[in-house]
């Protein structure tokens, strides 16, 4: 009984290494992300989010966790162009369930096929850039997707709600909207659905997201905020650099960039003014962040209060040297943990080996 509880002791410490499990908490799932992040040459940049989501139906919630994964899908057409004035409100996206018949009853029940959709909520998190910033909120739409993640039928756009603090522990408005808590950075989509799988688009811009130095410009972007309330799935970030036609990019050396977060995490730059940071998935109690620096000269039309903030003050090289001591103490954390649990996992197995032995 001791070579047994020691083997269980070191199972439960192989699982305290960080080796999550995907979690499917909520009855929607997030099954893909696609957001564009154009840089400003003033230091705004504008962001069109778009975001799969996949409704689980109540008879389903039970076995949601043993279900395959959502197929990986392509994000429908893009859009732009701010028409809307947001308001200091949420927005939630619901889905509704559709009650099926149940022949499996020994005796009829009542027909309940017209029965009113349940509503939910969904969330957005875009705490993720600098303590100046400012985000606005422009449009707010969502359309219903096939299996591929094709568009099917038109376009619905929500409207813009004030928000009321009691939104924080549930409930909404009656009709389907979106409201922005701006003390949390927080966006909430309220809605009735009447498909199994939408796309959201979320249209915002940022005030001061880039921050100007002496010798360059520096993007912060958590583009997938931790605590989220669901896992995240092949999550592609893309920054769009304000680069001047005389200008060329090269990669590693005007233009850098580093990503934080999932290990399998990539980023690539590229010499059309492009940076795509890509996650395969960040869970709800992880996180994603990109980082960009290239040169100041770009902003031609930075604000004067911003050009003086930071005065004085060299960033590139300080910030290199930083970003790529970060990635050692990562990677050495990282192989360190895989070594450990490879130790624990061994002696595990000898431990078992032996209590059936005895």
């Amino acid at each position: 009984m001791a070579v047994r509880a020691l083997a269980v002791l070191c199972l439960a410490a192989v699982g305290c290494l960080g080796f999550a499990a995907p979690a499917w908490a909520a009855d929607y799932r997030c099954t893909q992300v696609d957001t564009t992040a154009e840089v400003e040459t003033n230091g705004s940049i504008t962001v069109v989010d778009q975001r799969i989501f996949e409704f689980v139906p109540e008879d389903e919630e039970e076995t949601a966790a043993e279900a395959p994964a959502g197929e990986e899908v392509g994000t429908g057409e893009a859009a732009a162009g701010p028409d809307d004035q947001a308001a200091d409100g949420t927005g939630t996206v619901g889905a509704g369930d559709t009650p099926a018949d149940d022949a499996a009853q020994t005796r009829q029940l009542p027909d309940t096929s017209a029965a009113v959709p349940a509503r939910q909520t969904l969330k957005w998190l875009y705490d993720g850039f600098g303590e100046d910033a400012e985000i606005t909120i422009k449009r707010v739409r969502m359309a219903q997707v096939d299996a591929e993640g094709n568009v099917t039928g038109s376009w619905h756009k929500l409207k813009s709600t004030t928000f009321l603090l009691s939104w924080r522990d549930g409930g909404g408005p009656e009709k389907d909207a979106w409201s922005y808590d701006k003390y949390r950075s927080t966006l909430y989509a309220f809605i009735t659905n009447s498909s199994d799988r939408v796309v959201f688009e979320v249209t915002y811009r940022v005030r001061h997201a880039v921050v100007a130095y002496d010798d360059a410009a520096d993007l912060s972007w958590e583009y997938a905020p931790r605590d989220y309330p669901v896992d995240l799935h092949n999550v592609t970030a893309e920054v769009v650099l304000p680069v001047p036609a005389d200008e060329k990019v090269v990669p590693g050396d005007n233009v850098r960039a580093w990503g934080h977060g999932p290990a399998e995490g990539t980023v690539d730059v590229e010499r059309d003014g492009s940076v795509t940071f890509f996650d395969p998935q960040v869970s709800s109690e992880a996180y994603a962040l990109g980082r960009v620096m290239f040169p100041v000269q770009w902003l031609t039309n930075l604000p004067e209060e911003d050009r003086l903030a930071h005065q004085g003050t060299l960033q590139f090289e300080p910030t290199t040297r930083y970003e790529e001591s970060w990635v050692d103490r990562e990677s050495y954390q990282k192989l360190t943990r895989d070594g450990l649990a490879g130790s624990l996992l061994a002696l595990c197995a000898l431990m078992l080996v032996a209590g059936v032995g005895a």
